[in-house]
């Protein structure tokens, strides 16, 4: 697979960046194209273009459209510049066009069966019977069904259908996945901030440790090996502490501080306010945040965070209906947050706040980090191919891969290799596609890392936290 063009060499000498940010264009397959006729007319909906709009839009085209190619042809006419020629620019993943195949062999051709199944909604009617028994609990102070019954079933609604949402994979029709995405509110993440950080970062990005949002939350934690940390303080048990803090309290930082930072506030400055976004917003924070450390000042850390959010509030993906259910996301949260305390004791307000975002943090901690977080998962050879699909299948290590009761237990991220090549695939099919899935990564060269269960994982995670910890550096380009 050759490398693409960059865009500044299509459409002139100016920064890549600021060029695709101001035109507000998709650049797919080395060609520029402006789809701001067709966004009404996408047949998967506007949210699915505007993620990547004003930006290089190709691996997220290709992984939205994994049952036809007809997307392709249907793309030529709103080429800049002209209809774009019947050949792309670049040859497609030969690895990604054999999972395309193995995918439509699978479902026999049908256009929606790769969608949630009938038998797997029936079980998230059963969820969410009991998660709605757990919400009268928690409203009438009854610290186990509202502790622990509540986000227990939380995680699962999150993990097994807001999650799906988030990547269009519940149903065809548009409207159920973004309600699907909103059931994950106000416990686990979310709505406006989860589409930057997952979909539009973490998705595009795996373990970039400049680019993937999920790599830097932790201004003192070292979960990549090309990260530097002050070497005078770090050790591995103190890399597994400050760990030990963010598998504490990940939720509740979705669920309210993300949202704060990149959804309310600078919503807030732009609709209200009238204001530009300030300069860590922009494309290159990083220069911005340098000037600010060289004068002593503090700067924030979370730059892949700011750069993907400034690049989609400018292109107004937080306009109009989206930035409403962004922010009553963002408020749903701060409500639960605030209402107990309204209705009993410090005490008891405490144990219905903090406790289940204690349960949820746990749960979506320790099932989405084993999964990156781990020495064969951050190899430089696998990524120096530039194949997209392959650095998906390789940045994730998979296990319990033949058990139906994991996948429903993580969602389907017990095998994040599939989930990433094929995130619009809903997660009840993980299980039976896998064996079909990994021999085609065999036969590429791009074989995920496997554990037989989610203990061995764990522990192969926790041991890679010490060794980063202590400053671990390798494995290197072989």
């Amino acid at each position: 697979m050759c490398p693409r063009p960059k865009a500044h060499e299509l459409l002139g000498a100016k920064r890549e960046a600021d060029l695709l940010d101001e035109g507000g264009l998709w650049i797919i397959h080395g060609e520029a194209y402006d789809l701001s006729a067709f966004r009404e007319r996408h047949p998967g909906g506007t949210t699915a273009l505007d993620l990547c709009r004003g930006s290089d839009a190709t691996d997220l085209f290709e992984q939205f459209h994994v049952m036809t190619d007809l997307h392709r042809a249907a793309l030529r006419k709103y080429r800049v510049g002209g209809r774009a020629p019947a050949t792309a620019a670049e040859p497609y993943s030969a690895f990604h066009e054999d999972v395309k195949a193995m995918v439509r062999d699978h479902f026999g051709g049908r256009g929606d069966a790769h969608k949630a199944s009938w038998e797997h909604l029936g079980h998230m009617a059963v969820v969410f019977a009991v998660y709605a028994a757990g919400w009268r609990g928690w409203w009438a102070g009854d610290v186990v069904l509202g502790g622990l019954v509540l986000p227990v079933c939380a995680w699962l609604i999150m993990a097994n259908f807001a999650h799906d949402g988030s990547h269009h994979a519940v149903s065809r029709k548009p409207w159920v996945n973004e309600l699907a995405l909103l059931t994950s509110s106000p416990l686990l993440y979310s709505y406006g901030s989860w589409y930057q950080q997952h979909c539009a970062s973490h998705h595009l990005e795996t373990n970039d440790p400049d680019s993937d949002v999920d790599v830097q939350h932790h201004p003192f934690t070292r979960w990549h090996r090309s990260m530097l940390r002050d070497s005078a303080s770090m050790t591995g048990v103190v890399n597994l502490f400050w760990h030990f803090t963010a598998f504490l309290v990940s939720t509740i930082n979705m669920s309210n501080v993300h949202p704060w930072k990149f959804v309310f506030v600078p919503w807030v400055q732009r609709h209200l306010l009238n204001q530009e976004l300030p300069p860590y917003f922009s494309p290159d924070n990083d220069l911005y945040c340098d000037a600010l450390k060289a004068a002593g000042k503090d700067a924030p850390h979370e730059l892949a965070f700011f750069k993907v959010s400034g690049r989609m509030h400018r292109q107004g993906f937080m306009d109009g209906w989206r930035g409403g259910l962004a922010v009553a996301s963002f408020l749903s949260s701060v409500a639960f947050l605030a209402t107990p305390y309204f209705r009993f004791g410090p005490a008891r307000a405490a144990a219905l706040t903090l406790l289940p975002y204690l349960v949820t943090s746990a749960f979506f901690f320790t099932v989405t980090q084993i999964s990156h977080v781990q020495a064969p998962c951050q190899k430089d050879q696998d990524r120096a191919t530039g194949d997209f699909f392959k650095i998906q299948a390789t940045t994730s290590l998979d296990y319990g891969v033949d058990s139906e009761l994991w996948r429903f237990l993580t969602g389907g991220l017990n095998v994040q290799a599939i989930h990433h090549v094929l995130p619009v695939v809903n997660s009840c099919h993980y299980t039976k596609l896998y064996p079909k899935f990994y021999a085609l990564c065999e036969k590429h060269g791009c074989a995920p890392a496997n554990r037989p269960g989610i203990l061995s994982a764990g522990y192969a995670h926790l041991k890679h936290i010490y060794d980063l910890g202590e400053l671990y550096t390798g494995p290197h380009v072989e």
